[in-house]
């Protein structure tokens, strides 16, 4: 007894998160889910179009948002996107950004998830 510092979660979306947080005595200090540019459809390009698919499991701003409110910190895995099936290090707008900024498409979806505060 009292030797678990920390308990966490992975998977959980912002529903499922809300219910652990209102049933559970200890509150998760972490949650992990997929969590890249790729999993985030309401991101668009300039002219309104939608730039990926269709949100993962645990992936959209719901989720970080209810992370947020209670103080857990959202961790993410496949950054990259290689869990999503969508390739994002050659997605044209990625790759776009990146040549105009002299960066690498993993620099320029890795910087997207640091200013989401994802770490």
């Amino acid at each position: 007894a009292g030797r678990t510092r920390a308990i966490g979660v992975s998977n959980f979306n912002a529903t499922n998160l809300q219910t652990l947080v209102e049933d559970a005595t200890i509150k998760p200090a972490t949650n992990q889910v997929m969590f890249s540019i790729a999993g985030h459809p309401k991101t668009k390009n300039v002219d309104n179009v939608m730039m990926f698919g269709s949100p993962l499991y645990g992936s959209d701003h719901a989720t970080l948002e209810v992370c947020r409110k209670h103080g857990i910190t959202l961790y993410a895995y496949s950054p990259l996107g290689g869990s999503s099936k969508i390739n994002v290090l050659g997605h044209p707008i990625v790759t776009s950004i990146a040549r105009a900024r002299n960066y690498t498409p993993a620099q320029v979806a890795l910087r997207w998830a640091v200013q989401q505060g994802v770490p």
